[in-house]
């Protein structure tokens, strides 16, 4: 299972895609780095290069890839995901609009119990 941890946007930095830096780990291994600059170019995944040699490493990408690949884009005339990075984005993405989601609601309830 794909996981992030100090996920964070900067709309800052915001033009064409959201920009934000986390911590990716698939299956609580650590597999890199993450950040999309949001200038509307890919998500960069750097990972550090002793992580690298790890055995663990290695299999925690190689899995995270080859799920992500099973996965289909919210319109599915695009088909599935070619890069673990699409899958990435799209995830960090996905848990953006939670997030907002979750703002909206607790302003509302926080409105209603009054």
């Amino acid at each position: 299972m794909l996981s992030f941890k100090k996920l964070k946007f900067h709309d800052e930095y915001t033009q064409e895609t959201d920009a934000y830096t986390a911590d990716v780990y698939w299956a609580k291994t650590f597999i890199g780095s993450a950040e999309n600059t949001g200038k509307g170019g890919m998500t960069n995944l750097s990972n550090w290069t002793e992580k690298k040699r790890s055995p663990a490493y290695r299999k925690a990408i190689e899995e995270a890839t080859a799920f992500a690949k099973t996965q289909m884009y919210s319109n599915p005339d695009l088909g599935n995901y070619d890069t673990l990075e699409d899958y990435i984005d799209s995830a960090a993405w996905q848990a953006r609009r939670i997030k907002d989601v979750q703002k909206a609601l607790a302003k509302r309830l926080t409105i209603l119990r009054a």
